[in-house]
């Protein structure tokens, strides 16, 4: 450390609040440990097969498309390394996401501290109570719930950890420290660059504090660092990189769904003014935001567009003329940046955890404006905010134990999201409450007429009770939404089979298979149109060949006699004319069914034996 850098602030008067961090972290989010997966996380774990092996490293750094990990190759590490301690048992997950929160709020104090210290020659009483207050009150904050306890969201929480330790290296770097600073801070944006897209705006918060708590001006801290600089900048190409290699699915992207730049950005602006009435008094808040209004003219960004303008350039100037209020406010617009203008998240608008990191020079703002009172007074104000907040995070954690409560509690901040209340019904019925699901159901379709999933998950509960009338409607509906859903027309194709429609089962059942139908239809699907192919009254639509390719495939794939894709394989064989091996293939069908206790099962193979025996082909129907 070179001679003028200022003193480190002592540890001792803080000792205590470092205790009190990890006490509120952990109380807090204690009852959250075994909290089920959710949403994105299906796909970034559950179904995520690059996780279960450290080797190679190239495929623990990848991560399929849409998985909330892809393009975020530490966030897909993580995972791989949660995975190799504990499979997919959830409470390692959580941990992880826990402790990467709990270090940031420990960084978060050092990094007030010693920015504080850094802007005044030395280390005050009122800087501490200043750096205490701001970590307590952001480590309890409810606006965090979301990004805790949604799995993959901890690329937020490690981008936050990777972003405060830029900035905490680069103020050492600004006190006098050496290379080995200005490496480690590179190192840290470099490695958040691997969590998250916001590390994109951390060299330019590094020039403002600098400006702001060092040098005085722009000028002056590129000339006394350039080399922090470019190894900063150094993180831009790397970022644009992994962006341009990684796959968001269909939440980010120009263009999605009619969603322009020119959309996103008007739209933002009455995202920001939510964030900010969040961030102030976190009530109402909502796990998924789906369907939040597009602005799509200018007039409709008014008023909350005019409030944005407005708070940007107070921020402008207030920086333009030096004040440390300035350069807060200026950062939270930077750090909000790359996921709150032009770039067009469309699967998710506005989504409470981006503001993660966006509060930390927020809640420094509220603090400076407060400091007057003294240190004594900030501290317990501090402790009394953390107080309230955590009380309001430990109730809201409760939302998250188990996927209908934290549906449940979606749809009722936001009775007008349809995709909530589709998931709502979808593990309604997963518990049994099939009614309860219904009504999810048909408020999704009293919101949206239109919506294809909604329709199919209604139609499945009606299937299942025997209503296959408006069960049909449903599915026929589902497909004019959404031409490719492929569970409609296998559905369709069932429905018809029962109705004695034949080519109309035949078409469902194909269509269904060529648009790729959910792995636990897609056997069911394959013995029925085998047995159609073989069995069918209608001449033209029989098939003997292609019927014993679908259930000769389907027996050498299972691994133990199944009735049913046996009698499609032995209706094949006698379909073409090879009775011998017909009858030892239904009377194997006829044992296994036995067996198993299928008795329902056990007259139709009966006298599917005794007609091979005959020498007469199987029909559907029996005669």
């Amino acid at each position: 450390m070179s001679s003028g850098e200022p003193p480190a602030p002592h540890p001792a008067p803080t000792a205590w609040i470092g205790v009190l961090l990890i006490l509120a972290t952990g109380l807090l989010w204690a009852r959250t440990l075994d909290s089920p997966f959710l949403f994105d996380d299906l796909t970034g774990i559950e179904q995520n097969p690059n996780i279960e092996s450290l080797t190679p490293l190239s495929r623990a750094l990848d991560a399929p498309p849409g998985s909330g990990a892809d393009g975020r190759p530490l966030v897909a590490l993580s995972l791989a390394l949660n995975y190799a301690v504990g499979e997919r048992r959830v409470l390692g997950y959580h941990l992880f996401n826990i402790a990467t929160h709990l270090l940031a709020g420990v960084l978060l104090l050092a990094v007030v501290r010693r920015g504080l210290a850094l802007a005044r020659g030395r280390a005050a009483p009122l800087d501490t109570a200043l750096a205490s207050a701001a970590a307590l009150v952001w480590v309890t904050h409810p606006l965090h719930t979301a990004a805790l306890n949604h799995v993959v969201y901890r690329n937020v929480e490690m981008a936050g950890l990777a972003y405060l330790a830029t900035v905490y290296a680069a103020l050492r770097v600004f006190a006098g420290g050496g290379r080995g600073w200005v490496a480690a801070s590179a190192l840290a944006c470099a490695a958040g660059t691997g969590c998250k897209e916001t590390l994109v705006s951390a060299p330019l918060v590094v020039l403002l504090l600098d400006r702001g708590l060092a040098s005085g001006s722009f000028a002056a801290a590129w000339r006394a660092r350039r080399g922090l600089y470019l190894a900063l900048a150094a993180s831009w190409p790397l970022l644009a990189w992994i962006v341009s290699t990684g796959d968001r699915g269909e939440s980010v992207g120009f263009g999605l769904q009619g969603f322009s730049a020119l959309d996103s950005l008007r739209t933002q602006a009455s995202a920001l003014v939510h964030y900010l009435r969040l961030a102030l008094w976190p009530s109402q808040l909502s796990f998924d935001y789906h369907g939040w209004p597009i602005a799509r003219s200018w007039s409709a960004a008014l008023p909350a567009g005019a409030f944005v303008l407005a708070a940007l350039a107070a921020a402008l100037v207030a920086l333009a003329r030096g004040h440390i209020l300035g350069t807060l406010a200026t950062c939270v617009f930077l750090i909000l940046a790359p996921t709150s203008s032009f770039v067009p998240l469309s699967g998710a608008v506005v989504a409470e955890h981006r503001v993660y990191l966006a509060l930390v020079p927020l809640i420094l703002f509220l603090g400076v404006l407060l400091a007057r009172v003294g240190a004594r007074p900030l501290a317990l104000l501090g402790c009394a905010l953390a107080l309230g907040l955590g009380a309001r995070t430990y109730v809201r954690n409760a939302d998250f134990e188990s996927e209908v409560s934290i549906w449940g509690a979606t749809v009722e901040a936001r009775p007008d999201n349809s995709r909530a209340w589709n998931n709502y019904g979808i593990v309604l019925a997963a518990e049994g409450r099939k009614q309860e699901a219904e009504a999810a159901y048909a408020r999704v379709l009293a919101l949206d007429p239109t919506h294809a999933k909604a329709h199919v998950n209604l139609a499945n509960l009606l299937f299942e009770r025997g209503d296959l009338e408006p069960a049909q409607v449903h599915y026929a509906r589902a497909i004019e939404c959404d031409p490719d859903l492929a569970d409609a027309y296998y559905y369709l194709g069932s429905i018809a089979l029962q109705a004695g429609r034949e080519a109309d089962a035949v078409h469902g059942l194909r269509q269904g298979l060529a648009r790729g139908l959910a792995p636990r239809l897609e056997t069911p699907a394959k013995v029925q149109l085998a047995m159609l192919l073989a069995a069918a009254r209608d001449d033209t639509l029989r098939d003997g060949a292609e019927a014993l390719r679908l259930s000769g495939g389907l027996a050498a794939e299972s691994t133990r006699a199944r009735p049913r894709i046996l009698a499609a394989q032995a209706a094949a064989l006698a379909e073409l004319g090879r009775f011998g091996d017909a009858l030892e293939c239904a009377q194997r069908a006829l044992d296994a069914a036995r067996e198993r206790g299928a008795q329902e099962f056990v007259p139709e193979l009966e006298a599917q034996v005794e007609s091979f025996r005959q020498r007469r082909p199987w029909r559907i129907g029996g005669d």
